[in-house]
């Protein structure tokens, strides 16, 4: 792969991030990126994935009735109270005691109604919120950040001014990074993290913050060394995403479809299109041509 193209996958691999619409997209963004730009296995993202459960499965529990949310919100309320407790003592004695300054499920009125099954289903999704929320707040946090680093690259604002890039960028250790000897004789640039790095259970929020937020400071700082592609970061007018221009030459739009949306919308708004219509109409054109 030659250098400009090996360019574009970093910077690709930060706009795909800033514009998931949704938790989901974003991480499936990030993984298929990660995997495409550092030659990873083909089962890197599987692996990924097994490890962090997509929100899909919450999302589609929710809506819940009133009393079905109020027994996922006592069960993530006590599973919050015993890992803290869990991470605290080893005495099983103390853990005895936590647990027995709470009310039996059983006893709760919003278990009471509801059956065996929905019960373990509510509980089973309890489980995996607890797990997976506070990754989830750390990577539309970084989402939000990276698109701010984004917009100012866009505006032709100056990155150091930027104090959280220049902080975070500062910790950044990329000196000496190592390479991959592959079988097939091929040498590539390893990622910035092993991929046993996301292994075990110890420290997993704070391990997939320091790989997201490493790889995707690394990659942006790849790809804007270059002083040419700094200009090739723009943001569309219509969806308001950024993207990646093929060349220096200006645009304004990240497709052909948002450019006539973006269009579309103007004519309707100045009134254009209105008198446009009624020309076709005095014309005879029938108004599946015009409408």
């Amino acid at each position: 792969m030659k250098n400009k193209e090996r360019e574009r996958l970093y910077g690709q691999l930060v706009i795909d991030f800033v514009n998931g619409s949704n938790p989901d997209e974003t991480l499936d963004n990030l993984f298929l990126g990660l995997q495409q730009t550092f030659d990873l296995s083909p089962d890197f993202v599987r692996k990924f994935r097994r490890r962090l459960p997509p929100f899909k499965s919450i999302q589609g529990f929710l809506p819940m009735t009133k009393i079905e949310r109020n027994l996922f919100d006592e069960l993530c309320k006590r599973i919050r109270v015993m890992k803290r407790v869990m991470k605290s003592t080893k005495s099983k004695q103390d853990k005895s005691l936590i647990e027995g300054t709470f009310l039996p499920i059983k006893d709760l009125e919003c278990a009471k109604s509801l059956s065996k099954k929905r019960f373990g289903e509510i509980e089973q999704i309890a489980k995996h919120y607890v797990k997976v929320n506070p990754l989830l707040r750390e990577f539309d946090l970084h989402s939000k950040l990276f698109k701010g680093v984004l917009n100012d690259v866009v505006d032709g604002k100056n990155l150091y001014e930027n104090k959280w890039f220049r902080d975070r960028f500062a910790h950044l250790k990329i000196l000496n990074k190592p390479m991959i000897l592959r079988e097939d004789g091929s040498i590539v640039e390893a990622p910035l993290f092993d991929d046993r790095y996301l292994s075990g259970a110890r420290n997993r929020t704070q391990k997939y913050k320091n790989y997201v937020l490493g790889t995707l400071l690394y990659s942006l700082g790849k790809f804007l060394i270059s002083k040419e592609n700094v200009k090739l970061i723009r943001k569309c007018m219509n969806c308001r995403k950024f993207y990646l221009a093929k060349t220096a030459r200006p645009s304004k739009f990240c497709s052909s479809n948002c450019r006539l949306a973006w269009h579309n919308r103007k004519r309707i708004k100045s009134g254009e299109a209105r008198k446009y219509k009624a020309k076709k109409r005095r014309e005879g054109a029938k108004e599946s041509y015009y409408g």
